[in-house]
């Protein structure tokens, strides 16, 4: 759960997805002191606007709190809540995408609030999300919470979208990672512009957008398996 993957925006900004540092909000078993706590640029996707003729990308944290940001500048959350963002692509209809893994059941309990309200962990397959500015999607960081308590609440991969929280495109099995565009024109272009997903030893699926690209084609919900 670190610094997993990079994509460039359209006007040279660098969009770079970090994973959390807890399993659902709850500091526990995902990291080896079980204490671990999330910070303020942990389980995002952030920006880094490097055209800013101010920007620093030597981000500093205090040594006495690790979810404290001392140094650097121009670095900031563009979106939420994502417990382990493993691939991340800007599609060719100008939209960003992004995978994320599930939670695993015995590495640490669910966040419900800020004040400590939790329940036993589970266990949930991974999502593609359409990554949007300023969304929410569901993995807790108290650090954040603090100023913005929809990031308290932990949502799981089913739960459907409301004012707080939004929703995956799509459910994907676990584990997966890589995630791309199909641009070619091969199989009589029937394939140019879906989403690939590759499973960690496991196969490729094929994601369907929907036109507009803010959804998937009920054709390929569950995602079609492309073999190994």
């Amino acid at each position: 759960h670190g610094l997993n993957a990079i994509e460039f925006g359209d006007i040279g900004e660098l969009y770079i997805t970090i994973g959390g540092n807890t399993n659902a909000g709850i500091p526990g078993q995902l990291s080896g002191s079980q204490k671990q706590k999330e910070t303020l640029l942990s389980a995002a996707i952030v920006v880094a606007r490097l055209a800013d003729p101010d920007f620093d990308g030597t981000l500093k944290y205090d040594a006495a709190d690790d979810g404290n940001l001392v140094g650097g500048k121009g670095v900031e959350v563009f979106a939420a809540g994502l417990r382990n963002p493993f691939g991340i692509m800007m599609h060719t209809n100008g939209k960003l995408y992004a995978s994320d893994n599930g939670l695993n059941f015995g590495y640490g309990d669910i966040s419900l609030g800020c004040n400590g309200e939790r329940r036993a962990d589970t266990e949930e397959e991974d999502k593609i999300v359409l990554v949007e500015k300023g969304k929410y999607y569901g993995h807790a960081n108290h650090k954040r919470g603090k100023t913005d308590p929809r990031q308290c609440v932990w949502h799981s991969v089913s739960d459907p979208s409301n004012g707080d929280y939004t929703a995956p495109l799509i459910e994907i099995k676990s584990s997966s990672g890589g995630l791309t565009e199909f641009r070619s024109n091969h199989f009589g272009g029937q394939l140019r512009g879906n989403l690939i997903s590759s499973q960690y030893l496991g196969s490729l699926y094929r994601v369907i957008l929907t036109p507009d690209g803010k959804g998937v084609e009920p054709s390929s919900d569950p995602a079609i398996p492309l073999g190994d």
